[in-house]
């Protein structure tokens, strides 16, 4: 696992690692195919106004919202944009959930009192 850095609005650099694996499936018919995904360290609010213990989470650029397990989402402070429950399609199954925001800090890879700024995000709830 390799380390980068990771420049917030504010000036704070917090690390972030990778990890690469090829895909053995076209491995085999001899295309290398490498997965890269980009892990970060977290720690969400909770209702009392503290914070989780910070836990790794791969982090999709690509990704308009973060999708939340319900073991995660169920266990932190949470507000939800109605009480509509939507199916989507997340990793190319039909999921049921919901769509809301939760409140985040990056924890640096390698120096744990370098820590982010809070910073709400927009999640899918998995019911």
């Amino acid at each position: 696992m390799s380390t980068h850095s990771l420049r917030a609005s504010e000036g704070l650099v917090v690390r972030l690692a990778y990890d690469t694996k090829v895909d053995l499936n076209y491995f085999q018919r001899g295309i290398v195919v490498r997965y890269i995904r980009i892990l970060a360290r977290v720690a969400f609010q909770i209702t009392s106004g503290g914070w989780t213990k910070p836990t790794e989470a791969i982090i999709d650029t690509g990704g308009p919202i973060s999708i939340i397990p319900r073991s995660v989402w169920e266990q932190i402070r949470y507000g939800f944009y109605s009480d509509t429950e939507t199916e989507v399609l997340v990793g190319g199954r039909a999921s049921t959930g919901r769509f809301g925001q939760v409140t985040l800090c990056f924890h640096d890879a390698q120096e744990r009192e370098r820590i982010s700024p809070p910073l709400a995000i927009k999640i899918f709830a998995l019911r």
